[in-house]
């Protein structure tokens, strides 16, 4: 995931027990880590794209844990993690179409 050339990791501080860690990735990606320390799940946690300084509305999602491809987010990202757990995910922007409003 980390070019030898990329800049450091990124701590976007605490909240309630959770760590939220980001690293800009080639392609205008960006990938997050977010660590609940607590004892008791932490749900509902919405990771804003604005946060993590992306610039686009729409980002194809990878867990990175799970290997397994999420639906696209818009502008947020709503997580959930066990306790004592984490999530790791990629946000590559959307190569998906977007779709025409009709005339």
């Amino acid at each position: 995931l980390t070019p030898r050339h990329a800049k450091p990791t990124v701590g976007l501080g605490m909240r309630l027990g959770a760590q939220l860690w980001a690293k800009r990735q080639p392609g205008g990606a960006s990938a997050a880590l977010l660590i609940n320390n607590n004892d008791k799940p932490l749900s509902g946690y919405v990771l804003s794209f604005s946060k993590l300084n992306l610039t686009k509305d729409t980002y194809d999602v990878r867990d990175i844990w799970a290997r397994t491809t999420m639906p696209p987010a818009t502008k947020t990202l709503n997580l959930t993690v066990a306790p004592y757990d984490s999530a790791f995910i990629l946000l590559t922007p959307s190569t998906a179409a977007v779709p025409l409003e009709a005339e």
